[in-house]
């Protein structure tokens, strides 16, 4: 309501100004209250607190001026603001201020405004009261304040001696309870692990309260606890839920519960209870809360500590079970490692490695593992100091027993809001691997030789011993004895020739890869050759061979003819007698398919994986005479891919197996 819209008679009133302009007044408040600092950022009921009431009760006191009647300034909702700023986090001055900034918003709008009122006889008192009211937040603010930090101080001595939360919160409820005589009881509550309140302390009851006592859901704890603000009973003999909860000791009238937060997370409850008041005065309340909001403080930081000590240990168990070496440190040395650790280098505790990562290696005399030393920069620890991931194998010196050994160290960067904090390597021992790998290597090359060796040099005796036996058989009758002798010299003879052609083929594959010689190839002319000669061997057989498009590839024709040699005579050896082999030649729009099939026992499914294994054969007890090396499929499958093909195999018992290659066009 305007100042021009007041009756005559009324409109010089300040009182009726204060009251018609209160929101004008509050709002010129708060926006110059919002410029200093500590109401800068509170809510609008926040800092507004009680202001509005206590405009209300100096409009009424000013006002009292023309009944000529003589009372005292309002002070109460003074003595509320002052405890409810100092609980905030308010200086004095700032409480102060806020009182001056009221004095000049009602003034200044008054005078803007040319409201009679500015002139009016009610402007003293109006001076007077708000000097009042800072004086009672004076008084009130210093009072509660020494109070206060004195109790703290008490809680704060005593967490410096109890270091858990069990034997500090007695302590703390104690100092409580020996501030503040209207107080008799006091306890406290908290969560356990399965969100249950429980007792955890309790002083001044009559009776003893057991410490673990389960709070029950309906209890006074759990209302606070859901409603996660103080919850105040001026009379609990009201309330019969309360008969047996152990909040409250039996003949209590006021009580007073506070919840223990950790940010918006209830951790338990405290109550004071009283038996002689059914009232806790603002200060009390305030202290309260002050003290409860501290407890609330040190047992989340002894919970956090207590977590923080769990997973410090638990992480040391994890290193010192890792049966590597584990090494955490920084450019300044090494700050952690195992037992494991310590052994694989020889030192006796962590303290002798933390020393410079270029001061270790000079000492443990790192090397490449040729034997060249290892540049400043390029070890993996140093590597992950500068942020990389990094896995090498070195050389190191062992420090007590003067040996070598070879360690395979993978280190990675230790990271803390973006920043390379320091590294983390795990080393494996591997000397005796590569010990073992190194002959392992030796006995393969020996192998490969001999095989050279053998199948090379057998070669031309075996041309020999097949010369000397066909020109003998030749002056034999067909029919005598004489005559099969030597046609069984002369198989085993071709049999010895194969292997040793097979096992130069191996080592030529083990060595660099067989070598071939791609030209423009009829492979239905290769087929037909090979299939003349294995016919010959193998009269009562049938072999079927077909062909579907053109039959010209780019192959090696020798290596083309013994991959087709080997397939078929495959074929025939693992099929029964009067079943026929079918070769199928068949065109397509990159490659040439040339397949091999048969209707013998399929491969048994656990072969199939390594059927082109080097010596490993298609049925592992084969033996007697056309028993190979288990080369044939091996050296097949080097030739394909020499020319850049595929081969594969198909075996079921009601389709046979076929063996499919592949040659690109």
């Amino acid at each position: 309501m305007a100042e021009s819209s007041l009756p005559a008679d009324v409109r010089g009133r300040l009182s009726d100004f204060l009251r018609e302009r209160r929101e004008d007044i509050l709002a010129e408040w708060e926006g110059a209250v919002r410029k200093t600092g500590a109401g800068r950022d509170l809510d609008r009921p926040l800092l507004l607190d009680h202001m509005p009431q206590f405009l209300e009760d100096l409009a009424d006191y000013v006002a009292e001026v023309r009944a000529g009647m003589t009372v005292p300034p309002p002070d109460q909702y003074p003595r509320i603001h002052a405890l409810e700023r100092l609980e905030l986090g308010y200086d004095l001055s700032e409480v102060v201020v806020e009182y001056a900034i009221l004095r000049r918003s009602i003034t200044d709008l008054a005078f803007h405004t040319d409201a009679p009122s500015i002139r009016s006889q009610e402007l003293p008192r109006l001076h007077a009261a708000i000097d009042q009211a800072i004086s009672t937040s004076v008084v009130r603010y210093t009072e509660a304040r020494e109070r206060t930090l004195r109790a703290l101080d008490r809680i704060s001595s005593a967490a410096l001696i109890h270091h858990d939360v069990e034997a500090l919160l007695p302590t703390t409820l104690h100092a409580f309870l020996e501030t503040t005589a209207s107080v008799d009881a006091v306890a406290l509550g908290l969560r356990d692990r399965d969100g249950v309140l429980r007792v955890r302390a309790a002083v001044g009851f009559p009776q003893h309260v057991e410490p673990g006592l389960l709070l029950v859901d309906d209890g006074f704890a759990a209302r606070v606890a859901m409603s996660g603000a103080p919850i105040f009973l001026r009379d609990c003999s009201a309330d019969s839920s309360l008969g047996h909860d152990p909040f409250c000791a039996p003949g209590t009238h006021a009580l007073y519960g506070v919840p223990l937060l950790f940010g918006d997370r209830v951790m338990g409850v405290a109550a004071m209870g009283s038996r002689t008041s059914y009232e806790f005065s603002q200060e009390d309340q305030f202290l309260f809360r002050t003290m409860v909001s501290r407890a609330a403080a040190l047992i989340a930081q002894a919970r956090l500590n207590a977590e923080v000590e769990q997973r410090a240990a638990e992480l040391e168990a994890v290193i010192e079970s890792i049966p590597d070496a584990v090494y955490v440190g920084d450019a300044n040395g090494v700050k952690r490692a195992n037992r494991a650790a310590l052994e694989m280098l020889g030192y006796p505790n962590v303290e002798a490695l933390n020393r410079s990562v270029a001061a270790l290696a000079d000492e443990l005399q790192l090397r490449h593992l040729d034997g060249r030393p290892i540049a400043r920069g390029e070890q993996v620890f140093e590597r992950a100091l500068k942020g990389e991931a990094a896995v090498g194998e070195m050389v190191a010196r062992h420090r007590k027993t003067g040996r070598d050994i070879v360690l395979r160290s993978s280190a990675a960067p230790i990271q803390l809001g973006g920043q390379t904090i320091g590294a983390i390597a795990v080393n494996t021992d591997i000397t005796e691997r590569m010990a073992e790998e190194a002959e392992l290597r030796a006995a393969l090359e020996l192998r490969d030789r001999i095989f050279g060796v053998l199948s090379h040099d057998l070669r031309n005796p075996l041309s020999v011993i097949l010369t000397s036996a066909e020109m003998l058989q030749r002056a034999q009758e067909p029919e005598s004895r004489d005559h099969q002798i030597l046609q069984r010299v002369i198989n085993n003879t071709h049999r010895i020739e194969r292997m040793a052609h097979d096992l130069l083929d191996y080592t030529r594959a083990q060595a660099r890869g067989l070598p071939v010689s791609p030209r423009d190839t009829d492979l239905l002319a290769l087929c037909h050759q090979v299939l003349d000669g294995l016919q010959l061997l193998n009269p009562t057989r049938t072999l079927r061979l077909t062909a579907q498009g053109s039959t010209l590839a780019q192959v090696d024709p020798d290596r083309a003819m013994q991959v087709v040699g080997n397939l078929v005579a495959n074929a025939l050896r693992y099929s029964p007698e009067g079943t026929p082999v079918d070769i199928a030649l068949r065109e397509a729009e990159n490659f040439l398919e040339l397949s091999v099939h048969n209707q013998g026992a399929p491969i048994a499914a656990e072969m199939l994986p390594r059927l082109f294994d080097a010596f490993q054969r298609g049925v592992p007890d084969e033996s007697g005479r056309s028993a190979g090396l288990g080369l044939g499929l091996y050296i097949v499958q080097q030739i394909v891919e020499a020319h850049g093909g595929t081969v594969t195999v198909q075996s079921q018992a009601d389709a046979g197996t076929t063996f499919t290659v592949r040659f690109p066009r």
